[in-house]
């Protein structure tokens, strides 16, 4: 009885969830990598967007939130953002271009700070806030937007 009632849960809470997201870019609804995919010797715990080698197209914010961290490295996710939302879940949006003009500003005031092109910055829910549907970055050509949805800090599946 009780794993009927947590499956009842789990089926309506991803249905409810999956209703509320804008979709983070108008670029494509075609993945090159699916969620729990194997690769590497580790399972992939977001889905990679197809960018259809559009430079500078728009990455949306998929719900409304606040923008609380921002990195750059030279490996991994290369620059990145990660959302919190409303809904307390922590969105990450990697392999971008470019921010919006003033996370760039942000992005790169953190780097002479650091005189480092890595940047791991966190920032407070007053600092950069977000509506579902916002411009928050930007793509790379011939790469794919990697996006993943956490709760509780673990990767739940983006399509459920």
């Amino acid at each position: 009885m009780n794993k009927q009632l947590i499956f009842l849960y789990l089926v309506s809470f991803s249905f409810l969830f999956s209703q509320k997201l804008h979709w983070p870019t108008n670029t494509s609804k075609s993945f090159s990598s699916n969620f729990g995919e194997y690769r590497d010797g580790r399972f992939h715990m977001g889905i990679d967007i197809k960018t259809n080698a559009a430079i500078g197209k728009e990455i949306f914010a998929v719900e409304d939130g606040y923008i609380h961290r921002m990195r750059s490295e030279y490996t991994g996710y290369g620059k990145s953002l990660y959302q919190t939302t409303i809904s307390g879940h922590e969105v990450v949006y990697a392999h971008l271009e470019s921010f919006t003009p003033l996370m760039e500003k942000v992005w790169r005031l953190q780097q002479t700070k650091r005189m480092s092109y890595i940047v791991d910055a966190h920032f407070s829910s007053r600092e950069f806030q977000v509506k579902k549907g916002d411009v928050i970055a930007s793509m790379k050509e011939k790469k794919v937007l990697h996006f993943q949805i956490r709760k509780s800090r673990n990767p739940i599946d983006p399509e459920k």
